[in-house]
């Protein structure tokens, strides 16, 4: 969590695999999402595999991906202990 707070400016954690999971089986939990040019950088020099999202339109580029900016906290959290108390 210290992590998160330090660098996120977070007030707790980030679960990006659970949440995608979680839209993608119920988009109704998504509150917000908007289109964006997304790329993934393969031969870069500094990264390989970030994901460029861009955010203010600044390559002028066609809008590729829909990107979930806020859920509906309550049903994510619902879903996922559903799912956690059915493993055996």
């Amino acid at each position: 969590m210290k992590f998160n707070k330090s660098v996120h400016k977070l007030n707790g954690t980030t679960h990006p695999d659970t949440l995608l999971a979680a839209v993608a089986a119920n988009e109704k939990i998504m509150t917000t999402s908007n289109l964006y040019h997304v790329d993934v950088e393969t031969i870069g020099e500094l990264t390989k595999g970030y994901s460029l999202v861009d955010v203010n339109n600044r390559l002028n580029r066609t809008k590729n991906v829909r990107v979930c900016e806020e859920i509906d906290r309550n049903a994510f959290k619902e879903m996922l202990i559903e799912v956690l108390r059915s493993i055996k």
